[in-house]
């Protein structure tokens, strides 16, 4: 006897361009999770790994997706309407979470990879006590178009403790046309971000998370000799501390379909 899974109904969908989508999905049970960690939702026998955007104390799971057009999952998901379910297995997982023994907190994602940060971020602001040991939040977010980062207009408006540099890699683009921010991939210029905000390694944690070029790059720049020195730190053979989660497996590139 096959098993069978709970279920998960869509509760709203926000279209942020035709290939991203921001979908609430009100699970059919109790379902428990740590900020950063990830649901696995199924049509059809097809299942997926989402990072879940949402922070604990809401009752739906919000996911942050973008649309593979010759995937086997999402352009099915993509004709999901307000209503229809889906499967869900039922345990959250992962261990891309929140280490806030760190006084600074750096975030970096590309694309979606936003998600688990905004789900941090959330239950963090909403749920920290009166009395605690601040913590800075800097989160610097990298996005191919000005329509894609998803969740800016939240994380500008955060608070005082929180800083949020979005980024495009294409400027030149009539996608782009009036973007007034940086214009260069995030990991060009990540050591230029940690000089400008004075982040050190001392107390300091990277968190990076989305495409796996980006991760295999910062990966070998911020611990290296060269990478130290240019933020005039004497050398530290253990870097920053980071902690990553790519949204794909190199060589076979695909993303989360």
């Amino acid at each position: 006897m096959p098993k069978v899974f709970p279920k998960a109904r869509l509760i709203s969908r926000r279209d942020i361009t035709p290939d991203l989508v921001i979908m609430r999905f009100e699970p059919d049970i109790h379902y428990p999770f740590v900020p950063g960690q990830y649901c696995t939702i199924g049509i059809n026998d097809t299942y997926r790994p989402y990072s879940i955007a949402s922070s604990p104390d809401k009752p739906y799971l919000e996911l942050f997706i973008r649309l593979v057009k010759d995937g086997e999952f999402t352009p099915i998901l993509w004709q999901l309407r307000v209503g229809d379910k889906v499967t869900l297995l039922p345990k959250a997982k992962g261990i891309f979470t929140f280490e806030e023994r760190f006084e600074n907190q750096v975030m970096i994602a590309t694309g979606t990879g936003i998600s688990p940060y905004v789900s941090i971020i959330r239950h963090y602001f909403r749920s920290r006590p009166l009395v605690y040991a601040p913590r800075n939040f800097y989160v610097f977010h990298g996005v191919s178009y000005q329509d894609e980062f998803g969740y800016d207009d939240e994380l500008r408006n955060i608070s005082p403790d929180f800083t949020y540099i979005p980024t495009v890699s294409r400027p030149e683009e009539t996608r782009n046309t009036g973007w007034q921010g940086y214009g260069k991939r995030i990991n060009r210029f990540t050591r230029w971000l940690l000089i400008n905000h004075g982040i050190e390694p001392d107390n300091s944690i990277i968190y990076l998370c989305g495409n796996p070029k980006m991760l295999k790059d910062l990966s070998k720049k911020l611990p290296a000799r060269a990478f130290l020195r240019r933020l005039k730190r004497t050398f530290d053979p253990h870097g920053y501390e980071i902690k990553k989660e790519s949204f794909w497996v190199e060589p076979k590139n695909k993303p989360r379909s």
